[in-house]
Parts: structure tokens; sequence; C-alpha cells
């Protein structure tokens, strides 16, 4: 999912004409950090979901909308438009639970550090 995801932000980001410099820029993250986010080595875009629309100007369900279904062709444009939110409706929920699960994870982290500190202070 992240290799896709990042397709997708590198496609909006190159679309918009900006490069990868200026997007870590409006991020507040180094290049080789957004380098990793657009080849899908990182999550990180899970925690920056929000900026990433804002800089890119597009909705949250955009970023994981599947690429290749817009057609020009009236008739299939309401099947196109059903799987298109279909795919988008899973990819979100998908989001959700990995986002969870990385808070989940976060929380045990610093409730160990927290029981470490008490131990040593």
């Amino acid at each position: 999912m992240n290799t896709r995801i990042g397709m997708r932000i590198r496609t909006l980001r190159t679309g918009k004409g900006i490069s990868q410099e200026e997007m870590a820029d409006k991020l507040h993250i180094s290049q080789s950090a957004y380098s990793r986010i657009e080849n899908g080595e990182s999550n990180n875009w899970i925690n920056l979901i929000e900026k990433l629309c804002r800089v890119l100007d597009v909705k949250p369900e955009e970023l994981f909308a599947s690429e290749g279904l817009v057609q020009n062709n009236h008739e299939n444009a309401s099947a196109v438009q059903n799987h298109t939110q279909h795919d988008t409706h899973i990819t979100i929920n998908h989001l959700s639970d990995k986002v969870i699960e990385l808070y989940e994870e976060k929380i045990k982290r610093l409730e160990a550090e927290i029981e470490w500190l008490k131990k040593n202070n």
C-alpha cells in the first residue's frame, strides 16, 4: 500500500510542478524522509496526510483513488465512479486500521518509557 500511495503522491506533486525539496520544506521534513514516502519505504505519510492534502490541494480520498479508472465514456461514468468509491472506502478503512495500529504501538512504547523513567528516578 505504501508504494501505491507514494506513487500517487509523486504523481500529484509532479502535476503541481513541485520538487521533492519544496514538498519536504512545506511538510517540515527532510528531503530524504520525503523521498522514502514517495518510494514506499515509509508509512510516515499517514502522520502527514492533512499537510499533504493541503499542499497538493486534494481531498484525502483523492490520495487513495485508483488511477486509470477515469474514462471519457459517459455510459460507464457511473460504474467507474462506484468502483472508485468502493476502492476508496476499502483503502480508507485499511488506512484507519493502520493509523489505529500505529497509535496503539506508540502508546505502548510511551507507557514502557514512563515505567522505565519511574524505575530509574
